[in-house]
């Protein structure tokens, strides 16, 4: 398909044909050709592709143009205006207002038996009327919001988000029908939902791995293994861990642990972030590393750094018996989960795999923070050594998605204020008027000058 400059993505029971050309006669070889194909290929096959369901929708922004004639089989293919793929209805214009008129019916909808069980004096707890928005109408509306987010230049759109919303936040706020959107909004706590859309747009561009103006230094977004890459399920190695409380010769009898001692920890202090590892052997230090993150990186990620660079260093050394104690439950538990798609994770599993093949033991434990280990309080005191006083380039930059929705979140609140900032006063109820006016007022902190 790719040679005759075709795009083709099946799913379960469905197959999309996209097809461009400078004319309606170059489209129409393109399509009746591809579509051929397929009807031969299904016939080797023993499938039968339904003409009469299949559907064609040409988008141009020319004003006149020859209609193409599409066949399968020797029947002819509908054009249409519209066609629904995935839960979008795609419009031959592109305006996605078929689409957004469909989500507001369903949010609307919900809205409908809502209210009968929440008032302005009795009924549902506002907080319960939140939660009904967050996972239920606000999953509708911003489903696919990167595929439409554009059109929200449009006041229609607008319009219809806004409708939505405002029937939600008096609800939430129980306010009275004459409240206007900015202070239902404002007074309940939710973020305008065509600034909602414009985020999870831009969360998707992120994750996708285009860049964005939040990304520091060109940095690039710490990515996810994809399944192809993971490792294969009848490959599989069961990785589990022990909880201890202490260190003491109890605790070593019962669990038979014998041979070097690897603490790993990780933290995050004024802003900066580091890791450390200590090695004992004979109840003596006999090796401590110092690495530095970059300051956007979380402490589960130089948590997860230290225990992967552990394990190699155990991977690379020639140490036979070996005990790895982490005060980090969360990652160990996502290191025990073989499904696991975060890079750091499926780095540890394979060199924990690795090890178990060279024929060396190694014994995982988690130890709580601060009891009085000394090799645990160690790491403790050298992770905050690397993050405050190593001067060196980071050994781990990759930039968590948690910081690009902060980053978005920040600039939605920015934009959300300046929005608000032009209402005029006249328009805010009096108590609102009063608060905009205190939060204006220069102040010691601000740059305004007084």
């Amino acid at each position: 398909m790719d040679e005759q400059g075709v795009y083709c993505q099946a799913f379960a029971d469905d197959v999309v044909l996209v097809f461009s050309g400078h004319n309606t006669q170059d489209i129409e070889i393109k399509a009746n050709t591809a579509l051929e194909q397929i009807n031969q290929w299904g016939s080797l096959n023993k499938l039968k592709f339904a003409a009469q369901k299949t559907h064609a929708m040409l988008i141009t922004r020319k004003f006149k143009y020859d209609t193409p004639h599409l066949n399968m089989g020797g029947k002819d293919i509908t054009l249409v205006k519209e066609i629904k793929i995935l839960g979008i209805t795609i419009d031959s214009k592109l305006t996605y207002k078929k689409h957004i008129s469909n989500i507001s019916k369903k949010a609307l909808n919900i809205y409908k038996q809502l209210s009968r069980a929440a008032k302005v004096s009795w009924g549902l707890n506002p907080e319960v009327i939140r939660t009904i928005y967050a996972a239920a109408v606000e999953p509708i509306v911003l489903y696919a919001a990167s595929v439409w987010a554009k059109s929200l230049e449009q006041k229609g759109i607008q319009k219809q988000l806004n409708t939505i919303q405002r029937e939600f936040a008096q609800k939430i706020c129980k306010a009275y029908k004459t409240v206007s959107l900015h202070s239902a909004l404002l007074l309940a706590g939710l973020v305008p939902l065509d600034l909602r859309v414009q985020e999870q747009a831009k969360l998707y561009e992120a994750k996708r791995g285009r860049p964005l103006e939040y990304l520091p230094d060109d940095r690039e977004i710490e990515q996810r293994i994809s399944f192809m890459d993971a490792e294969h399920p009848a490959f599989n190695k069961s990785i589990d861990y022990s909880c201890i409380d202490s260190l003491n010769l109890e605790t070593i009898q019962k669990h038979r642990i014998e041979g070097a001692f690897i603490f790993t920890d990780g933290s995050k202090i004024k802003g900066k972030v580091g890791v450390a590892i200590s090695v004992w052997e004979r109840g003596v230090e006999t090796k401590a590393m110092k690495l530095k993150l970059e300051p956007f990186c979380t402490v589960f990620q130089a948590e997860m750094y230290a225990l992967d660079r552990a394990v190699r260093h155990i991977k690379d050394k020639n140490i036979q018996k070996s005990n790895l104690f982490s005060d980090s439950k969360s990652s160990l538990d996502l290191i025990k989960r073989h499904t696991t798609t975060h890079p750091l994770a499926c780095s540890i599993r394979k060199n924990l795999i690795a090890i178990q093949k060279q024929g060396k033991a190694l014994h995982i434990f988690w130890v709580k923070a601060h009891v009085g280990v000394e090799g645990n309080e160690r790491a403790d005191h050298l992770d905050k050594e690397a993050a405050l006083y190593k001067r060196t380039k980071a050994d781990y930059d990759a930039c968590p998605i948690s910081y690009i929705k902060h980053s978005i979140r920040s600039d939605t609140l920015e934009k959300w204020q300046n929005r608000y900032g032009k209402i005029p006063q006249d328009q805010l109820p009096e108590q609102l008027s009063y608060f905009y006016q205190m939060s204006n007022r220069p102040t010691k902190f601000s740059n305004k000058p007084n």
